[in-house]
């Protein structure tokens, strides 16, 4: 990741310095250009006694800039490479139709196309055309622009010699070579001095378009060798041109002899070397002091949270260094048998899988695996190595960091075991239970049974004696004996309601799409004796959809909840019972209304309980129903609710989901 970051950051670097330059070189084409349109000729040369800068350059330097300010602009887009390659073509073309006008003496009306120049204004030059190193120059970097998008090498080589033919140039200026000027090659090496800044400043934004792939490559690495040559070019560059200038100037004004200028200008030149190979060796040494405290500062902190460091091949062939006395023997010679050497041989395909997976992938490779201690025991280790890349993608070596795990583990493996064992210990305990209930459940249905039994007789012995022998008892006897038939009858449905509460929690139901309608209709078949005494009004809303619900289940609660309905109903009230259902997305609502004596909402939750009757003797029942309402709603995993306020009946509702 900060690899990839410092590069971005490089090529952004080198992307402004690309920007600036052709916009230098658009802001001096404009500059000429509009010498021309406003006739102010300071603006299209830089002294009166200079070459001027011709309309045609003018054009062909704001072309060239503008086609490589839309390549940035375009990210390389296929816009992008339309505009450059059009805009290389375009000068290219002008280059060299000039060429051949100077080369054959032929005029093809290019040059005075839009402007007329005087022969006072165009001195020894033919009128409107650019000297020959211009042609030649627009020739290369409209090669250079052509080809940037396909041939970065071609585009680079063309805009170094572009650079070479421009300084050549820029050169005789600033020496003024008095010979050269005034011979026969004046007229095929004179340009303008602003437009060699453009040219110049034109080349350097082809080379910095994409400098990786040129020829100018080693120059914008982030190696140290490519930063000694960025400390060093200009020095390279413009100490000779400096000291060429002192010696030019000595020679002409005649303070000192061919000999000792030649002398000294070789002595400042070995002293100016000398001088920059020194400070640039000082720069460097300060930077690599820098890189080596970065590296300890790295190292100590890997060290810190890992116990041991190594270094791999590019293909794992070889180990280069291991440090981590402490944990694994350490290695500062490259060993082939590193394999055999740390890993134990039942993980050693089980590594190299990985180490192949990750090299085919040149992702960073990780694994638990055991391997051979310093001290000769096993041991385990978490190992993360990441691949380093060369310039073009290239796995140079590969740098790993490796952790002890040995007594996590052995914590994981002590885990493990107690866990299989608290397994074991459950399921036999769940066994255990699982038989222990069995035999209650057994032993519960035997005491129902029994205690049945005699409850039975008590009924059937006391309704025989109200019945036979009722005339010859006192009123207080047949109080007596209705009070036992009562009392029997109550704990007979007392048993049977707590032998089906026992069943709703203990039965397996199977869920399946349950059409409501059918369920109520079975409960009210169950009810049908209560509500014919009742003479009980219960009108049903249609349609009812379906549920998933087990039937017999929801059967049962249903019928509870009309039972609940019929029994607890005020004195001299014709009972009231609406049953009606209400979507509510992926579930449905089934609500049971009454017009009962209600419910106070504190003891809303309470009647849900097992014996709870709040109203005591005033209404029969055994305070078991609502509670098997409840159970059977849950094991059909639904929920179930009631909303009521005293003497304004109860509405219950049961929501399942739907079928």
């Amino acid at each position: 990741m900060t690899v990839s970051t410092n590069h971005n950051q490089s090529d952004l670097h080198w992307e402004k310095i690309s920007r600036a330059s052709a916009f230098l070189a658009l802001i001096i084409g404009g500059t000429g250009l509009a010498g021309w349109i406003l006739n102010i000729d300071a603006l299209t040369r830089v002294h009166p006694s200079l070459v001027s800068m011709k309309f045609n350059t003018s054009l062909c330097l704001i072309a060239a800039a503008a086609s490589l300010l839309l390549w940035h602009r375009s990210k390389g887009s296929p816009t992008g490479v339309r505009f450059v390659q059009l805009g290389g073509v375009f000068i290219g073309l002008i280059g060299l139709l000039t060429c051949s006008e100077i080369l054959f003496h032929l005029d093809l009306g290019i040059d005075e196309f839009f402007f007329k120049e005087t022969s006072e204004r165009a001195g020894r030059s033919f009128p409107g055309r650019m000297g020959f190193a211009s042609t030649l120059v627009f020739m290369l970097l409209g090669t250079a622009l052509f080809h940037l998008p396909s041939k970065a090498r071609v585009s680079s080589i063309c805009a170094t010699l572009a650079a070479v033919v421009t300084l050549l140039i820029f050169l005789i200026y600033f020496y003024r070579l008095e010979r050269l000027e005034t011979g026969p090659l004046s007229l095929y090496l004179t340009i303008a001095v602003h437009t060699v800044v453009a040219f110049l400043a034109l080349s350097l934004g082809i080379l910095l378009v994409r400098p990786e792939q040129g020829i100018i490559r080693a120059f914008v690495r982030d190696s140290i060798g490519a930063k000694v040559a960025r400390r060093m070019l200009p020095g390279a560059v413009l100490l000779p041109i400096g000291l060429g200038w002192i010696r030019t100037i000595g020679r002409n004004t005649g303070w000192f002899g061919p000999g000792v200028g030649t002398a000294g200008f070789v002595l400042l030149i070995i002293f100016c070397f000398v001088g920059l190979i020194w400070w640039t060796i000082l720069a460097i040494n300060r930077e690599e002091a820098e890189r080596q405290q970065t590296d300890e500062r790295f190292r100590a902190l890997v060290m810190a949270s890992s116990d041991a460091l190594y270094q791999m091949s590019p293909d794992w062939v070889e180990m280069r260094q291991l440090t981590g006395e402490q944990f694994l023997t350490a290695t500062t010679e490259p060993n082939r048998s590193w394999m055999e050497t740390y890993i134990l041989p039942e993980d050693q395909a089980m590594v190299l899988d990985s180490i192949q997976k990750a090299i085919r992938t040149k992702s960073a490779f990780e694994l638990e695996h055991r391997v051979r201690r310093a001290d000769g025991t096993a041991g385990w280790i978490f190992s993360r190595a990441i691949p380093l890349l060369d310039e073009n993608g290239n796995i140079r070596e590969w740098f790993g960091a490796a952790s002890d795990v040995t007594e996590r583990k052995r914590a994981e493996e002590e885990i493990r075991r107690h866990s299989i064992e608290l397994e074991e210990r459950v399921r036999e305990r769940t066994a255990d239970l699982k038989e222990t209930n069995e035999q209650l459940e057994a032993f519960v249905y035997s005491i129902a049974h029994d205690l049945r039994a005699p409850m039975r007789a008590m009924q059937g012995f006391s309704q025989l004696l109200i019945e036979d022998h009722a005339p010859k008892l006192e009123d207080s006897a047949r109080n007596y004996l209705n009070r036992i038939n009562a009392s029997s009858v109550f704990m007979d449905k007392m048993i049977m309601d707590l032998l089906a509460f026992g069943r709703a929690g203990r039965s397996e139901i199977q869920l399946e799409a349950v059409s409501v309608d059918k369920a109520w209709q079975a409960a009210l078949f169950q009810c049908a004796n209560e509500i014919e005494q009742s003479r009980a009004h219960i009108p049903t809303c249609q349609p009812l959809p379906t549920v998933q619900a087990n039937e017999a289940t929801l059967t049962q609660v249903l019928a509870n909840l009309l039972s609940n309905g019929l029994k607890f109903i005020a004195p001299g009230v014709e009972p009231r019972i609406r049953f009606r259902t209400e979507d509510r997305g992926e579930n449905v609502r089934l609500w049971v209304e009454d017009n009962g004596v209600g419910i106070p909402p504190l003891h809303h939750e309470r009647v849900f309980r097992v014996f709870e009757r709040l109203e005591g003797a005033r209404y029969p029942g055994t305070g078991i129903g609502l509670s098997i309402v409840r159970k059977g709603v849950e094991r059909m995993g639904g929920q179930v609710g009631l909303e009521s306020e005293p003497d304004q009946g109860t509405r219950f509702w049961i929501e399942l989901r739907k079928g």
